[in-house]
């Protein structure tokens, strides 16, 4: 294991014991789902986007620990459009406010009609995780809406030009009984405060 991967597990085993439920919301190619089964956690990872299930489908085929579900989530059960952007879909998105930030010069060239539920049901169906990582372009805000009861520790992504966004998530949190928040600073395994 390499001593950055070595680092970014150790901070996960922070939060994350051996046997633990994660869910990785917007797994992308499962950089994160990686590092949650190095740390010893039983992994869901959510995904829509097709070229994405078919990278996590034969990376973890063989890894008991790890389950893929071909879905979005949000705050209700349905469908949506997600937004694909081919040359780099890490930063398709199901957010229309989404594109007019950092990555305006991109091109979403595709969009794909994608079954979408909600964290309460897939608790219901997984069971409550001890971490759920969500990483979502932009419907962070959403996916936590679609959440009433609390996870032991919730990891989302902000953009500093949405804050209103992200006040918006904090605020749900706190609705559910969370007290404590902290930050860490792009890809860096340490918390700020």
């Amino acid at each position: 294991m390499d001593t950055k991967l070595s680092m970014a597990t150790n901070f996960i085993r922070y939060f994350v014991e051996p046997g633990d439920t994660v869910f990785d919301v917007g797994a992308n190619i499962g950089q994160k789902a990686d590092l949650y089964l190095a740390a010893g956690a039983k992994v869901i990872c959510f995904e829509p986007q097709p070229d994405c299930l078919t990278i996590l489908t034969q990376k973890y085929q063989q890894n008991p620990n790890a389950f893929i579900v071909n879905k979005g989530l949000g705050e209700q059960a349905g469908t949506m459009q997600l937004s694909v952007c081919s040359d780099a879909n890490y930063i398709s998105t199901f957010s229309q406010k989404w594109k007019t930030g950092r990555f305006a010069n991109y091109d979403w060239n595709q969009t794909v009609t994608v079954e979408i539920t909600t964290l309460d049901e897939m608790i219901k169906l997984w069971g409550c995780p001890k971490f759920c990582k969500i990483d979502v372009e932009g419907f962070e805000h959403q996916v936590l809406k679609g959440l009433s009861i609390p996870i032991p520790y919730i990891s989302f992504e902000f953009a500093i030009e949405f804050i209103e966004d992200t006040k918006n998530c904090i605020s749900h949190l706190k609705s559910l009984g969370y007290k404590v928040f902290n930050i860490a600073k792009g890809e860096a395994s340490n918390l700020v405060f």
